[in-house]
C-alpha cells in the first residue's frame, strides 16, 4: 500500500524534525500535480500558529501616530479619513504580522526547492573536499567554494551543476552521450567525458581542460559566443568581455592544488595573493607597485599558512607582517 503525505508528516517536516524517509515521501509527492498548492496551505497554517516574529505592537503603533501627523516624513499631516480610504477594512496591529507570514511563506517556497531538488556541497576556507556524484563523476572542490547538484543526477537528461569557487571535474561517461555542463555566473562549460579544472572567482571564470574535449558557452551581454577546446588550452572570461581569451598551458600548474601546493611560472606576486587570499581567507596588502610585479616561478606547499608566508618571505626577500586576518607584503 503506498503511503500517503499527512498533516502530520508535513508539520513535523517544518519543524524540521523529519526523517529521511518522510522527506523522501514529501519531495515524490510534490512532484505530483497540484501537491505544492496543498503543501504551501498547510505552510501557511503553520506558520500562523508558529510565529517566528513577535512584534513589538508599543512601537509600531507609536510609529504610525507619528506617519499620521507627518512627524517622521516632514510631509504634511495627514488625516485618519485619508489614511481609512488608503488601507480600507485593514487592521494595522496585525498588518506587520501579515506581512511577516507572507515573507516566510515566500522564502520557504525559494528554500524548499533547493532543499528538495538539489545536494549543496561548500567548503570553508583552508579545506578542499572530495565528492562522489551519484552518476560516478568525481569532483574535488576548493577552499571557498559551493557546489549545487541535482539530488536525481544519475537519472536525468541533461546532466547540470552549478558552481561558485574553483573545482577538478573527473566526468563519467553515460550511455546514449548524457552531457554534463558546468554553469558559473558569466559562462557554461559542457562536456562528454572529461577531466578540467574550472575556477569561478571575482567576476572571471578559467576553465582548464586536462583531457578529453569541451565546449564553453557564453551568454555575456547576449554574445552567445562558442569556444571548443583542446588538452592543454587555458581558457578564460571576465564579466564583462565579449570574447575568450586563450593559451596553452601545462595543466598540472593549475591541478595543484588538489595535493596541497600552489604551482606558479612567472606569476605577478600580486596574483599569487590573490590566490592565498581566496584559500585562506586573509586579506594581503602589497606596499608598492614593485613588490606586486615580482614574479614567481616555483612550487609552495598550500597546506598551512605560516609555511606558506615563510616561503615567500625567504624567496623574494621580503618582510611579512602578520596580524590577525591583515597581512602586509614589504
Amino acid at each position: 500500500m503506498k503511503e500517503t503525505v499527512t498533516e502530520r508528516i508535513l508539520n513535523v517536516y517544518f519543524e524540521n524534525r523529519a526523517t529521511p524517509h518522510e522527506k523522501q515521501l514529501i519531495k515524490e509527492w510534490l512532484k505530483e500535480e497540484g501537491s505544492e498548492e496543498v503543501f504551501y496551505q498547510h505552510l501557511a497554517i503553520w506558520e500562523a500558529n508558529h510565529l517566528q516574529f513577535t512584534p513589538n505592537e508599543e512601537k509600531a503603533a507609536d510609529q504610525f501616530r507619528k506617519f499620521l501627523n507627518g512627524i517622521e516624513t516632514g510631509n504634511k499631516p495627514k488625516s485618519k479619513e485619508n489614511i481609512r480610504r488608503l488601507l480600507p477594512g485593514v487592521n494595522i496591529r496585525y498588518a506587520s504580522i501579515a506581512a511577516s507570514i507572507t515573507a516566510l511563506i515566500c522564502l520557504a517556497f525559494y528554500f524548499s526547492q533547493d532543499y528538495f531538488f538539489y545536494d549543496t556541497y561548500s567548503t570553508a576556507y583552508g579545506m578542499t573536499k572530495n565528492i562522489l556524484l551519484e552518476d560516478g563523476s568525481e569532483v574535488t572542490l576548493n577552499a571557498n567554494s559551493t557546489l549545487k547538484v541535482p539530488t536525481d543526477l544519475a537519472d536525468i537528461d541533461v546532466r547540470e551543476v552549478w558552481l561558485k569557487g574553483e573545482a577538478f571535474f573527473s566526468i563519467a561517461k553515460r550511455p546514449g552521450h548524457v552531457k554534463f555542463s558546468v554553469h558559473t555566473d558569466n559562462l557554461d562549460v559542457e562536456v562528454l567525458g572529461t577531466k578540467f579544472n574550472v575556477s569561478n572567482r571575482h567576476g572571471k571564470t578559467e576553465v582548464v581542460l586536462n583531457e578529453g574535449s569541451v565546449k564553453l558557452t557564453s551568454g555575456v551581454n547576449n554574445t552567445n559566443a562558442v569556444l571548443y577546446m583542446k588538452p592543454g588550452d587555458f581558457v578564460s572570461l571576465s564579466q564583462n568581455d565579449t570574447t575568450f581569451k586563450r593559451k596553452i598551458v601545462k595543466p598540472e600548474k593549475y591541478n595543484a592544488w588538489q595535493s596541497n601546493k600552489l604551482m606558479f611560472e612567472d606569476t605577478p606576486l600580486r596574483e599569487v595573493a590573490k590566490k592565498i587570499e581566496d584559500y585562506y581567507g586573509v586579506r594581503i596588502e602589497i606596499q608598492n607597485e614593485e613588490i606586486g610585479d615580482r614574479q614567481l616561478t616555483g612550487t609552495l606547499p598550500n597546506n598551512d599558512l605560516g609555511i606558506v608566508l615563510r616561503s615567500l618571505s625567504a624567496s623574494h626577500n621580503l618582510k611579512i607582517q602578520r596580524e590577525d586576518n591583515r597581512i602586509i607584503f614589504r
